[in-house]
């Protein structure tokens, strides 16, 4: 297994990243709703999200072959405010501009206080803050590479990643089968809550991860060591 934080990347291989997460989460009721429903925007809001993530070097990619990109994620690190980059300050949230603007005008007033209001809820269980945490914001593997063991990899450096540091990971998701593919990886659906997007409805789960609910069993087999954040 090929597996690799990138630091920099060629338009070729950002359009892969996102073409992965737009085709792999095309279904994600949260990635849509996040997004006013619209496909293009949420094509455009990847490819931007891994330029702007690449750049952080905070994006992973793995393959089954070397140089192979079949499954990628970004992530916020502890200590970062979440859609905050660190190396441009207005990045987030960039596609915005794609946006019409009584859909982004929405998506702040409605939706972005909704989740920021659940995040905070569930971390505070465990007496802590989505900042300090490590917020995973998207993994994706191409949908003809799935079940494969390549989202086990990118999962499985964020975990030595959170046991170094010695903190959790929180994420949030909207389907059944993805909250259950996250506690087989031993997330723990900590709150969830019913939302109505536009007049469509769905439920947002809060899932955290932290060293005890594995026994702090996580020795990552496919992995590269993290540079330092």
């Amino acid at each position: 297994m090929w597996l690799r934080r990138l630091e920099w990347a060629t338009d070729e291989q950002l359009d892969r990243i996102s073409e992965i997460w737009s085709t792999s989460l095309r279904d994600a009721w949260i990635v849509q709703a996040n997004h006013g429903f619209d496909q293009t925007i949420v094509s455009r809001a990847f490819r931007y999200r891994a330029q702007v993530g690449v750049t952080d070097a905070c994006v992973w990619v793995a393959g089954e072959k070397e140089g192979e990109i079949q499954g990628a994620m970004h992530v916020f690190p502890k200590g970062c405010d979440i859609w905050v980059s660190k190396t441009a300050k207005s990045a987030w949230p960039t596609w915005q501009d794609a946006m019409d603007p009584q859909v982004y005008a929405w998506k702040l007033r409605e939706v972005s206080p909704r989740l920021d209001d659940l995040y905070d809820r569930a971390c505070r269980k465990y007496n802590t803050t989505l900042k300090e945490s490590i917020f995973l914001s998207v993994i994706g593997v191409d949908t003809k590479a799935q079940r494969r063991g390549i989202g086990e990899a990118l999962m499985s450096v964020l975990k030595k990643e959170a046991v170094k540091l010695n903190t959790i990971i929180c994420l949030a998701c909207g389907e059944e089968d993805t909250v259950r593919w996250y506690e087989k990886a031993g997330f723990e659906d900590v709150l969830s809550d019913a939302m109505d997007i536009r007049g469509r409805q769905g439920r947002v789960h809060v899932m955290l991860w932290r060293a005890s609910m594995e026994g702090r069993s996580t020795n990552p087999r496919h992995c590269s060591e993290w540079s330092s954040w």
